[in-house]
């Protein structure tokens, strides 16, 4: 890798989490198609005893081999080619052990990835074996401790596993293929243990939004964008189920079978007893994220007309399946107007139930001083 690879690290990967270690690891996982995946997590002491990360994937042949050792060597535009290095944000020493298949043999490669990674430098093998995979190892925790213990709870892995690769998951449901990641953690000798399944992943409903719906709801939208956006159907997957836990709603675009959220509602709006998931997916969207997939560059006028298109359906949705959203809207129009009677005509209906009284009463009077 001709590069240096700790201005790399820090240049391209300015804001990092430690989430978005097993982030990129289930990722290559699922692109080596991989149907069992493994996170062990042992930490004690503010010290990592163990991090293993292992799959059942292809495992990593020399193409892949060469593509890694290469950074931005991306294979399609749905790949960013560095998601690796956020590896070393928090660890001196990767090492890799992965066996794959070449043509009749099995051969096994190790090597190790670090700020002096050489791709010259590995071991390999023939060995005898019916299985394909990858086991990544992590060393070396170059924090003095992590910020937040929760970011290795095997719950909250589990949930930031989800929340990401919810449209991928469906995907593979829809197509009838398996996905099984067990997380295993043990921190100061607390031992848990979560399971991702795909029996667990929620039935999708699908709805085509139809090009002509544009005229309407979002006019502005660039002709580009708007022939791109209905190239193929544009499509609104969703789930909503009453809950007796606290209300959760997630909005989100499907981008490289990746969600990438894009908030729609405020907390401030929600309603208790029910969950909902919405993502909307088009083919317009692919590749439409920054290097380190935390900024979509969807052009800001064009993200705020496709935003108007998400919120309408949403709205649709909700009048259907909780009719209290749709009262609770009502309330606060009724409210605004009573007090607010001199922006009557510059509040946002479309934004009642969705953004803040704060955001709305804002951009109202912006509204209101420039007409004065």
């Amino acid at each position: 890798m001709k590069i240096n690879l700790r201005t790399a690290v820090s240049r391209l990967f300015p804001n990092h989490s430690f989430e978005m270690i097993y982030i990129e690891a289930i990722a290559n996982a699922l692109d080596a198609d991989a149907t069992e995946i493994t996170i062990d997590i042992n930490y004690n002491n503010s010290e990592f005893s163990s991090f293993k990360i292992i799959d059942n994937g292809v495992g990593i042949d020399e193409v892949r081999y060469q593509r890694f050792s290469n950074l931005m060597d991306a294979q399609d535009t749905s790949h960013k080619g560095q998601g690796r290095l956020v590896y070393l944000h928090y660890f001196d020493n990767i090492n890799f052990e992965s066996i794959y298949r070449k043509g009749q043999q099995i051969e096994k490669i190790v090597f190790n990835f670090n700020y002096n990674f050489d791709d010259s430098i590995y071991q390999k093998e023939n060995i005898f074996s019916e299985e394909t995979g990858t086991c990544v190892s992590f060393s070396g925790f170059s924090k003095d401790r992590l910020g937040s213990k929760e970011s290795i709870n095997s719950t909250r892995i589990k949930e930031n596993i989800l929340s990401e690769f919810l449209p991928a998951f469906h995907k593979m449901k829809e197509a009838g293929k398996n996905i099984k990641i067990s997380i295993n953690t043990n921190i100061d000798n607390n031992f848990s243990n979560e399971v991702i399944s795909i029996d667990g992943i929620p039935e999708f409903e699908c709805l085509e939004i139809e090009s002509d719906y544009l005229k309407n709801i979002s006019p502005r939208l660039s002709e580009k964008v708007s022939y791109d956006l209905f190239r193929e159907p544009l499509s609104l997957y969703y789930y909503v189920e009453k809950t007796s836990k606290k209300t959760s709603i997630v909005t989100s675009f499907a981008i490289d079978n990746r969600a990438i959220k894009v908030p729609i509602i405020d907390k401030e709006n929600y309603i208790d007893g029910f969950d909902a998931i919405f993502f909307l997916y088009s083919k317009c969207f692919d590749g439409q994220v920054n290097p380190t997939r935390q900024e979509l560059t969807v052009d800001k006028n064009d993200l705020k007309e496709i935003k108007k298109i998400f919120k309408s359906k949403i709205q649709d949705i909700f009048r259907e399946k909780v009719p209290d959203f749709h009262n609770l809207q009502e309330k606060e129009k009724k409210y605004l107007k009573d007090k607010y009677p001199h922006l009557i005509g510059y509040i946002s209906e479309d934004d009642i139930g969705f953004s803040s009284k704060k955001d709305i009463l804002f951009q109202a009077r912006d509204k209101f001083f420039d007409d004065q």
